[in-house]
């Protein structure tokens, strides 16, 4: 290509090359087969003269190529002189590499020349790239023209002044793609074509009408008869030459080899030529052999359709002499094709033939019997029932409760395929319906028991949540209180600030709740009656927590269907309803979630709908969800904080108005709907209102303690970042050196990552708890095993330590925490540490 000229052109070469010859050598630390044939390869014999002469670009577009995992090759100077790199090794086959590196493209691929040959000259001439998918470049390698296909692209490659230097090829080899999707239809189309014949004899031909047209994978395919009659019990297959060699199929080069294989039906040799541009490899093949396979499956077929026949008349016969009440269905809808006078007769002689299970029995439509059947027939498994409960109308005066003792069979051809469903069955109602009276009483008195207990349990759960959920912000507020007391730097106050007014807030909320419901059970709460507009009071609960559905970047939306009429309520409490629901559907929905409300009004009512796309609700807790003191997830680890108290205020308050509300989730994963329905009559309360008392709370102001912890390695693990950022400001000031964790993962990361002397952890955390955390702990190798632990946590009754020191934790201490007992604590078990590691 062209280069600048006269005297600073001259002197500009001169500058570049002896900046190069000061640079470092060429491809200097690059590894591979490619690099290693670059540097062994004189290239003062090549057009492009020695490497200490070559342009930064080139230099620097092949040590590129070179450090690239994709296949690339590179076209350089007026005679194209080659690079390659070792991704694109695996195309060459073999025959061209290595003499391809530094080989002028024409002496290297004569074969395809008049096809590469106008897109490169497209680059160098005009800079024009060039992009083909999928095209056939057939290149001589492995001792043949093969049939190939590539993705691949030309670009221009600029050289150090700008100038088209080479051309660029980015490729990639889809040969077993293209040919795997030609065969696969080939395939389809011998099945499409197989599928139609009726008789063996048939068979041969209809694939053979389809193989003359696939002459580019099967040039020719002929049948030649087995030597003697019997069909071997393996089957047998071989390449043999083809004598003599004949042209056919699409390419120039006779065909000089086929596959021969047995088919056992029918029992024959079938010969199938040989594509003379490509390695009979394993999925060439396969590819045969899936057709010898396809046409095996329809002679049996055919085969098996005849004996079909005759065992469905046997079949037919036995169900009819059967003892008992018996039936045959067919197909995936239970299409009912036999029943025997007995069947007849305990289903009240309904008519049944030629009808599909559901329609002949809509009573079952939906049940899990509907769904037992399917299983039978899509699993193959069979199924019994001692005494099985379905709601049918046999003497057609309405649906009764009838009960079966019954068997559910698959029925399968010759093939082994299930193709219906046998049903025995007895109709058992009057022993169960005797014996049902006798475990009525037991099971009521079980019911009792059961309530008694869950009730006690529910009582006790929401007595330990309580105490978690006032302990945890008290522990931020009472210790950034004692660090305000000690400190006045402003970046601190402004920061403890921050987090005491945050958790006083929702502290101020929670014990709000507990009054409400308090109030609510002994019929203090009385509402102020006017009217009012609905949309407002809607408005104002969607501003108020609007910057909570915010924070977690969710979408909060209202939907209005006109004008909504003004109804008689209580605004404060009614928006408090809405406001609940809001705020329990962004609690639970996840970031990015979309949360929509909507009024609409009939005759008599307004509708107010909450609906979110979060995580939805259990059918288990669904009948429970307005319970007083009840949550989906009690445990330690589960992923939301809260007392279980806000839905059943919001449904109190509705009833005081003379509402209802409901909920409605189509499962786990699918969110949830609750909807308050308001009458648009007045409603005349008569309970009392109540108001609270504010409570407030001095904490005490100790010196904390000083350097107690110089030098030492903690790690604190805490899902609540307020309580976290102040355990670590305490142990920071103490002269600790402090890593955090969110989670028991992140923790031991850490651990493996930092030498630590003193574990700190939380016990309720999301998706594992402390206790788990601590079990980890202990099963690790030392020195992690052995490491001292103290758990601080918001569950702080007696049993609630024991069962930390029980798990494996030195000390546990309760939130709200004494930062000075804390650092105390600390430091004890980082000295104990310490001296029976140096003892």
């Amino acid at each position: 290509m062209s280069k600048r000229s006269g005297s600073d052109a001259g002197g500009d070469f001169d500058a570049a090359r002896a900046s190069s010859q000061s640079r470092r050598p060429l491809l200097a630390g690059v590894e591979g087969v490619a690099a290693e044939l670059i540097r062994e390869l004189d290239w003062s014999n090549t057009a492009l003269g020695p490497t200490s002469q070559w342009s930064r670009s080139l230099t620097s577009l092949v040590a590129t190529m070179l450090h690239s995992r994709h296949p690339m090759f590179l076209w350089w100077g007026p005679e194209l002189v080659q690079f390659y790199n070792d991704a694109y090794l695996p195309s060459f086959g073999a025959g061209k590499h290595p003499s391809a590196m530094g080989q002028r493209g024409r002496e290297c691929w004569p074969e395809i020349w008049s096809i590469i040959a106008p897109q490169i000259e497209d680059v160098m001439l005009r800079a024009k790239a060039s992009w083909n998918e999928d095209a056939l470049v057939p290149i001589q390698r492995n001792g043949r023209i093969e049939e190939v296909y590539w993705t691949y692209g030309y670009s221009p490659a600029f050289d150090d002044d700008d100038t088209v230097g080479g051309t660029l090829v980015v490729c990639t080899e889809t040969t077993a793609r293209v040919l795997s999707a030609r065969r696969a239809d080939l395939v389809r189309r011998i099945n499409e074509g197989l599928a139609a014949c009726a008789e063996p004899s048939e068979v041969i031909p209809a694939a053979e009408a389809v193989l003359l047209e696939a002459g580019i994978d099967v040039p020719f395919f002929a049948v030649r008869p087995l030597d003697g009659s019997a069909v071997p019990a393996r089957r047998n297959e071989q390449v043999v030459g083809v004598a003599p060699a004949r042209v056919c199929g699409p390419w120039p080069e006779p065909v000089s080899e086929a596959f021969e294989i047995t088919c056992r039906a029918p029992a024959a040799w079938l010969v199938f030529g040989l594509s003379p541009r490509l390695p009979f490899d394993a999925t060439y093949r396969e590819f045969l052999k899936q057709i010898v396979e396809q046409i095996e499956h329809a002679s049996a077929r055919i085969q098996a359709f005849r004996v079909r026949a005759v065992a469905e008349a046997e079949r037919r016969n036995l169900i009819m002499q059967a003892p008992v009440a018996t039936a045959l269905v067919t197909g995936p809808r239970h299409v009912y094709e036999l029943t025997n006078p007995h069947y007849q007769e305990m289903i009240g002689g309904r008519e049944v033939l030629g009808k599909p299970y559901v329609e002949a029995f809509p009573e079952v439509a939906g049940t899990e019997l509907e769904r037992i059947m399917d299983r039978v027939y899509q699993q193959g498994e069979p199924f019994f029932a001692e005494e099985y409960l379905v709601r049918l109308d046999r003497r057609g005066r309405g649906a009764e409760d009838v009960y079966f003792r019954f068997n559910l069979k698959p029925v399968r051809d010759p093939d082994g395929h299930v193709f219906g469903v046998m049903a025995v069955a007895l109709d058992v109602t009057a022993q169960v319906t005797a014996r049902l009276v006798v475990e009525k009483s037991a099971a009521e008195r079980e019911k009792l028991l059961a309530e008694l207990e869950a009730a006690s349990r529910a009582k006790d759960e929401f007595l330990a949540t309580v105490s978690h959920e006032l302990r945890t912000p008290l522990t931020s507020i009472l210790g950034w209180a004692r660090l305000l007391n000690e400190s006045n730097e402003p970046s601190r106050v402004k920061k403890g600030i921050a987090v005491i007014e945050r958790n006083a807030r929702a502290q101020a909320q929670l014990i709000e709740d507990i009054l409400d419901v308090s109030r609510i059970v002994s019929g203090k709460v009385r509402l102020n009656m006017t009217k009012l507009e609905p949309a407002a009071v809607i408005r104002a609960a969607v501003e108020t927590v609007r910057p909570l559905a915010d924070a977690k970047q969710q979408e909060l939306h209202v939907v209005s269907e006109g004008s909504l009429p003004v109804i008689t309520a209580d605004e404060d409490r009614l928006q408090q309803v809405v406001w609940n629901l809001l705020s329990n559907a962004v609690k639970f929905t996840p970031p990015g979630g979309r949360i929509e409300v909507q009024a609409r009004a009939a005759d008599d009512s307004l509708t107010i709908d909450v609906r979110d796309d979060g995580p939805g609700i259990s059918a288990a807790f669904l009948p429970h969800v307005f319970d007083r003191f009840r949550q989906d997830d009690n445990s330690t680890t589960k992923q939301h904080a809260g007392l279980g108290l806000g839905l059943s205020i919001v449904r109190h308050l509705t009833e005081l108005h003379g509402g209802a509300v409901t909920v409605a989730s189509p499962g786990l994963g699918q969110g949830a709907c609750f909807s308050v329905v308001l009458p648009l009559r007045p409603v005349t309360p008569t309970s009392v209102l109540l108001h609270g008392e504010a409570v407030e709370h001095a904490p005490s102001s100790p010196e904390a303690s000083r350097a107690l912890l110089a030098g030492a390695r903690l790690l604190v693990v805490d899902d609540q970042h307020d309580a976290r950022e102040l355990i670590v400001t305490v142990l920071e000031d103490a002269g600790a050196r402090v890593t955090q964790a969110h989670t028991v993962r992140a923790a031991l990361a850490a651990l493996a990552e930092h030498p630590t002397h003193l574990v700190i952890s939380d016990i309720g955390m999301p998706d594992e708890d402390g206790y788990s955390f601590i079990a980890r702990l202990r099963s690790s190798t030392p020195p992690i095993s052995e490491l001292p632990a103290i758990a601080v946590t918001a569950f702080a009754r007696a049993e609630d330590r024991a069962r930390a020191l029980d798990a494996g934790f030195n000390e546990h201490i309760s939130k709200p925490i004494d930062p000075r007992a804390l650092v105390e604590v600390a430091a004890r078990l980082v000295a104990a540490r310490l001296g029976a590691r140096t003892s």
